[in-house]
């Protein structure tokens, strides 16, 4: 590895898989990725089996020759890894970021209200809305979609027109729901947990890419994110742009990742 070049770890969506990276690759498909499958069981703490994947993929890296990624949800992890892991990362990128909860009044802005609700009080419901989602996942796999995209807008409808893109999304469903229920679950218990003290802990340079549009996570967690990282972040707002259509619009080159404003 050159001194100038960089592995890129990407942490996925959550519902998602490392089928995510497919749609941050599209212009690039040939640039390696680290992806793996943060729902993978393990110790049964969906954190630390992310942050063990992490250094057993990365264990033969120079320190500071890693570009993390984080997605959506992933972002969460991508953070947590480089609060803990500080000197391994060279720099952070943050895509769509769904931030912790704690940080402001975001609950009522975002489509995945239902399902943060039941996971910080009615964690058996959220079981049983995952085992139904699963389910329909099988038997009735558009009308999940459709429910699932409901509130979203155009641009996220046209990705869901590629194919590319709707397979890359119904196997992050599949392995959110059908798979892997019970590490999705407790994914999804750990990010409605305060997390907020791992902002504090970020020492590498941080770059942020949000979708003006995003119904999935609104683009206020991103501003305050700027807020609360320590080191603080470049914030590309992308015009028009909602969650997976902000993935989309990135291009690896073999410098790196490299975003563009549309």
């Amino acid at each position: 590895m050159s001194a100038s070049s960089e592995a890129i770890y990407f942490c996925h969506g959550v519902p998602g898989s490392p089928h995510d990276v497919r749609i941050m690759q599209n212009s690039h498909p040939d640039i390696p990725v680290l992806a793996p499958n943060m729902l993978q069981a393990g110790t049964g703490n969906p954190i630390m089996d992310t942050l063990e994947n992490f250094v057993q993929a990365t264990s033969e890296l120079p320190d500071g020759h890693i570009h993390l990624i984080g997605f959506s949800i992933g972002a969460m992890a991508a953070i947590k890894i480089a609060a803990m892991r500080s000197e391994s990362i060279g720099r952070l990128t943050l895509i769509s970021p769904a931030a912790p909860l704690s940080l402001g009044n975001f609950l009522p802005y975002m489509a995945g209200k239902p399902v943060f609700m039941l996971a910080s009080k009615w964690p058996a419901a959220l079981k049983c809305l995952t085992f139904g989602q699963g389910i329909a996942l099988r038997f009735m796999p558009e009308f999940l979609i459709k429910q699932l995209f409901a509130k979203c807008g155009e641009a996220e409808k046209e990705l869901l027109d590629k194919p590319e893109y709707r397979e890359a999304v119904i196997h992050g469903l599949s392995n959110s729901f059908h798979t892997k229920p019970s590490s999705y679950i407790r994914f999804i218990q750990s990010y409605v947990e305060d997390w907020s003290t791992d902002l504090e802990n970020i020492t590498c340079p941080v770059e942020i890419w949000h979708g003006s549009k995003d119904t999935w996570a609104p683009v206020t967690m991103s501003e305050k994110l700027c807020d609360m990282i320590a080191v603080r972040p470049k914030l590309n707002i992308v015009e028009d742009a909602e969650h997976y259509s902000t993935l989309a619009q990135f291009s690896i080159t073999p410098m790196g990742l490299t975003g563009e404003k549309k």
